[in-house]
């Protein structure tokens, strides 16, 4: 698994949780905000189960490693948020 990454349905071995800020980018009035960092209280109640400060990292090795090459000057790295959980109806 860790070569192709794991599912969503898969145990995550705990070294790949790992402690991240949370930072926001948008506009406020009066201009635009990067990088500020939030509390896990300032989530919604709703979505405070899949938005927290511990990422789980459960692509594949490869997807890491080229992550962390293309941002050697900076160190920095961003990811997305989860994709919103759907429920279909059949």
């Amino acid at each position: 698994m860790e070569l192709r990454g794991y599912e969503k349905s898969a145990e995550l071995p705990s070294y790949r949780k790992v402690a991240a800020p949370l930072q926001i980018d948008g506009t406020v009035p009066g201009g635009i905000t990067r990088h500020q960092t939030i509390g896990s209280m300032g989530i919604p109640d709703f979505a405070r189960d899949a938005i927290n400060e511990i990422v789980a990292l459960r692509m594949g090795v490869r997807e890491i490693h080229s992550m962390v090459d293309q941002h050697q000057k900076d160190h920095l790295v961003k990811l997305q948020l989860p994709e919103p959980q759907t429920s279909s109806r059949t």
